[in-house]
């Protein structure tokens, strides 16, 4: 999210993340530094290992 160009227009985003690995894969977390400036983040994880990280950007 910070990383890329769409940081500035989410104010809400819920991603899923299924512990699975299939090729190479897409690094999401690369540039998240600070992150938890500009936005609160909440993770919970379920027994079968799937997280659920909602970012909602911070009131300014």
């Amino acid at each position: 999210m910070e990383g890329g160009t769409t940081c500035h227009f989410v104010d809400h985003a819920h991603i899923v993340v299924v512990p699975i690995l299939l090729g190479r894969g897409v690094l999401l977390w690369d540039g998240l530094e600070g992150i938890e400036q500009k936005y609160r983040v909440e993770t919970t994880t379920s027994p079968s290992g799937v997280t659920h990280l909602t970012f909602t950007r911070a009131a300014v």
